[in-house]
């Protein structure tokens, strides 16, 4: 049996890397093969707040009687999330590279603060309440190693968690305020027993 918290954390890292992907296109100029990475990384985030949202959120809602805690602060940092992706989304369509990267800078330390959020309290905390996950359709993600991983290592920036220096744009445009309360993503139906 697999864990609540491993398997999203799976899912967490395969999504950084159609995040990863989709930065190194548009860097390159490959608008199109951009837009094909964007949009898989779309549908996995999506697809992975789905699952939170529906499924696992009110589980553990439901075991902890807690509904104003760390699921609501979860919930609204996807909204953020969804709001900073239909901003890099805008830049793809426009093909504005300096944009695109200032947004994806962005969305980039609103994801890495939220997954650090869900893997380090939420999940182990779902995991302690819930117990082990069970009958889960997982999704075969490939390896980083079956991956085209020409661009996978491109930026170290995927293994820290530091936000970039205070003079890099993407980060005066957004209120500090906003950056420490953001956040991920997933594929995962969850079936919690």
């Amino acid at each position: 049996m697999s864990t609540i918290a491993d398997l999203m954390t799976h899912d967490h890292r395969a999504c950084d890397h159609d995040f990863a992907r989709a930065e190194a296109l548009a860097a390159k100029g490959d608008w199109p093969g951009a837009a094909d990475a964007l949009a898989a990384f779309s549908r996995a985030l999506n697809a992975h707040f789905d699952a939170e949202e529906q499924r696992l959120f009110p589980a553990f809602e439901a075991a902890t009687g807690m509904t104003q805690g760390p699921t609501q602060v979860m919930r609204a940092e996807h909204a953020d999330m969804r709001a900073a992706l239909a901003h890099l989304q805008q830049a793809l369509a426009t093909r504005d590279a300096d944009e695109f990267a200032g947004e994806a800078e962005t969305l980039l330390i609103m994801m890495q603060q939220h997954n650090m959020k869900e893997e380090n309290i939420l999940y182990p905390m779902c995991d302690a309440r819930l117990g082990a996950v069970s009958a889960i359709p997982v999704p075969s993600f490939p390896t980083p190693l079956q991956r085209n991983t020409q661009h996978e290592h491109h930026d170290r920036r995927r293994t820290r968690l530091e936000p970039p220096s205070p003079s890099s744009a993407p980060w005066k445009r957004w209120p500090t305020s906003r950056l420490a309360s953001s956040s991920p993503y997933c594929s995962i139906a969850c079936r919690i027993r």
